[in-house]
């Protein structure tokens, strides 16, 4: 079993990675359900943990249906990500009618 933790700082990254973390899903402001974590955090929980990181990318917290400005946000912060080598991306895009969004 794979046990991935989703953490909002590099406090909670560094717990979880000694307590047996297999990777870690980063974002900000779990209160909102979480958001993208700046690339100042990314590199600062790279720096200091050895294990996979997986990067939200939710540029705004409320639902999953997001307009075209904000999908062009949501590709210019993977393209970021991406040149920080991060381990993987976790997103979630929806239609008006609440079902998954394959086109984008």
């Amino acid at each position: 079993m794979l046990v991935e933790v989703c953490v909002q700082n590099l406090e909670a990254a560094v717990i979880a990675a000694e307590a047996g973390a297999d990777r870690l899903e980063l974002c900000e402001n779990l209160a909102v359900g979480g958001l993208s974590p700046s690339e100042a955090l990314v590199k600062e929980v790279q720096n200091s943990i050895d294990i996979p990181i997986h990067v939200l990318v939710r540029p705004r917290d409320g639902g999953f249906v997001y307009s075209e400005s904000e999908y062009d946000t949501i590709l210019r912060e993977i393209r970021a990500y991406k040149k920080l080598d991060v381990a993987g991306i976790v997103i979630g895009i929806l239609r008006e009618e609440q079902t998954i969004d394959i086109n984008r």
